[in-house]
């Protein structure tokens, strides 16, 4: 034994020795030489500080569990640890025991019986590690990795297929190559990490059952018998028959449904013996003419901790079909528009969102009247679909439906049809019922056909009396006498109404001296005499002159009017200057005051009139 110096590991890490030995014999020769010789002594090493031990994470409730498997069926379980701040440790080790090997180890049966929950089975292996001596406890585990000592967690991959719970300890080696003591502090199960690979459990499929309220209220029934708790209900919907094929191409859950009723021990499902769970989704779906396809799915709580179980969705339910009809059909206002070359074709259009095919509840049908005659009743996808651009043939004896391709979910549809006078007013009626009766009746008064005026005019100018002979007037219009066919100008000349003669003289100082000309100045004197007394005698009775003139037909004028008992108009050469003569001037033989109107008259038939009152 030699007594050595205090040594200080704080700031060197590591201390060495050298020792050279000689022995002291009471025969021969003494001492004996110093052994080993020099210059190769024995040397030895102490290093400092003492390891530091992990500490694992605390316990959770119950059996904590792996992951669910992966591609491989393996479950895979993320080991982890802490350590102080600044701990000298060049690596991590981690050691594994499984249930099987622990409880041969501790003296109990290799297997727990079935019933046994993975929550007792844990008890029971904690309190038989607890009872192990500290060297039999550290016997027990096998080596199983060691990481890098900046390290904190580890993935470990569990057998696959194993149902056993597996434990870890993790110790850790300084940079000097010194390994911890064997965790045993307190409860020495309390250093150990416990997993297992979980026990998947998923309901069976779930029953839907949906109904619908007259005020269009959907409330749909959910059942899920399952060993395992349900949480919620997951509701999915669509139309389309393909995409109902499999729950994950129907898109996300319309709806969940929390289950609230714990069931009872006696709501067990009669054939697979587990509790039916069960909920109700009460709420509305949009209105469609295609049914609802709907499907439901059974979500359990995540894990069940005492039996190692975690749950997965159950399988989807099978698809149930619900039919949510939309509101009263719609059909748009009427429009008309005429066709035809002698404007009687009237066509009348419309759009509707109606689908134009049999529907799961039936089809729409379109009927209706134009005026005296009756639109017979047609399945909506039995009328005809055209451009809507030309009046079909049949429009020219009876009303004729069609539709026009169908665009941004309205078709548009239009009715044909032809009346017996263009000028008539006729009242158009449409009627839409959909498969329930409900209809919707739209009616329209299209107004006579009137031509509209050209695109020309006429004014009245310079007119003035010629005694004794009639009246000249000037007449102003661009229409052009070179168009084929001509415009047509008439003329139409209306003598005012006369009254009856006043005869007897006018009082003293009378306006006209001794007479009036009671039909205008153009008539000769009426001579009164004194007193003047009432009106005698017949009325005058008043003539009218009328003449049509293409104004192709028009004469030049070539130095006055010819004497005529008729109109007379002549056209004037063109002419600039201050006062040009108007372009047509027209002569009336006729005196008196008179109502003139000229009117020209296009081709087609519009016309456009001027009057002038004198």
């Amino acid at each position: 034994m030699a007594d050595v110096p205090a040594l200080d590991f704080g700031s060197t890490p590591r201390w060495g020795v050298q020792v050279w030995a000689r022995r002291h014999l009471l025969v021969g020769s003494s001492p004996t030489p110093w052994s080993p010789v020099d210059p190769h002594p024995a040397r030895t090493n102490a290093a400092s500080p003492v390891p530091v031990t992990p500490l694992p994470p605390p316990p959770l409730p119950g059996v904590p569990l792996g992951s669910t498997v992966d591609a491989q069926g393996c479950s895979h379980v993320r080991v982890a640890w802490s350590l102080p701040g600044g701990a000298d440790v060049r690596t991590c080790i981690i050691w594994e025991v499984n249930e099987t090997s622990l409880r041969q180890r501790a003296g109990l049966p290799a297997r727990a019986p079935d019933s046994t929950l993975p929550g007792q089975r844990l008890l029971d292996l904690r309190n038989a590690y607890d009872a192990m001596t500290q060297t039999q406890r550290r016997a027990t585990f096998r080596r199983l990795v060691e990481v890098d000592g900046a390290v904190r967690t580890h993935d470990v991959t569990l057998p696959k297929g194993s149902n056993d719970i597996h434990l870890f300890v993790v110790t850790t080696m300084t940079k000097t190559g010194i390994e911890s003591p064997w965790p045993g502090g307190g409860a020495p199960h309390e250093h150990f990490q416990a997993v297992m690979a979980p026990r998947l459990r998923r309901p069976a499929p779930p029953l839907a059952r949906p109904s619908i309220a007259l005020d269009g209220t959907v409330t749909i029934s959910l059942y899920a018998a399952s060993s395992i708790a349900v949480q919620r209900f997951r509701l999915h919907r669509t139309t389309s028959e393909d995409a109902a094929r499999d729950v994950a191409t129907m898109g996300p859950a319309f709806a969940e449904v929390i289950v609230t009723t714990v069931p009872g021990p006696t709501d067990l499902d009669p054939v697979l013996g587990q509790p039916i769970y069960s909920a109700t989704w009460t709420g509305t779906l949009p209105g469609r003419w295609d049914p609802w396809l709907l499907r439901a799915v059974a979500v359990p709580v995540d894990v069940v901790p005492q039996k190692a179980e975690r749950g997965l969705p159950s399988p989807a339910s099978d698809v149930v079909d619900l039919l949510v009809p939309p509101g009263p059909p719609e059909l748009e206002p009427l429009a008309a528009d005429v066709w035809g070359a002698d404007h009687r074709g009237v066509v009348v259009r419309t759009a509707t969102t109606a689908p134009p095919r049999v529907l799961p509840a039936g089809v729409h049908r379109l009927d209706g009247d134009a005026g005296a005659l009756d639109v017979a009743s047609v399945d909506l996808q039995d009328v005809p679909t055209t451009a809507l651009t030309t009046a079909p043939a049949g429009a020219a004896t009876a009303p004729v439906l069609e539709q026009g391709t169908r665009v941004a979910g309205q078709s548009p549809l239009a009715l044909w049809f032809t009346r017996p006078v263009a000028a008539d007013p006729v009242d158009v009626r449409v009627r839409l019922v959909d498969p329930f009766g409900r209809e919707v009746v739209r009616e329209l008064t299209v107004p006579g056909w009137v031509a509209p005026p050209p695109d020309i005019s006429v004014s009245i100018v310079d007119v003035f009396a010629i005694a004794g002979r009639g009246v000249h007037l000037g007449i102003v219009t661009d229409a052009s006498y070179r168009r084929r066919p001509p415009y047509v100008m008439e003329i139409v000349a209306q003598q005012r109404l006369l009254g009856p003669l006043p005869l007897g003289p006018l009082t003293p100082g009378g306006a006209l001296g001794g007479g009036v000309r009671p039909g205008g100045p153009f008539l000769p004197r009426v001579p009164l005499g004194p007193p003047f007394g009432p009106p005698v005698g017949p009325p005058l009775r008043p003539r009218s002159l009328s003449g049509s003139f293409p104004l192709d037909e028009i004469p030049l004028a070539d130095g006055g009017f010819p004497s005529s008992s008729e109109i007379v108009v002549v056209r004037n050469r063109v002419r600039r200057g201050l006062n040009p003569p108007p372009p047509y001037e027209g002569f009336i033989p006729l005196v008196g005051p008179l109502r003139i109107t000229v009117s020209i008259v296009s081709p087609e038939g519009q016309r456009v009139t001027e009057v002038h009152t004198g």
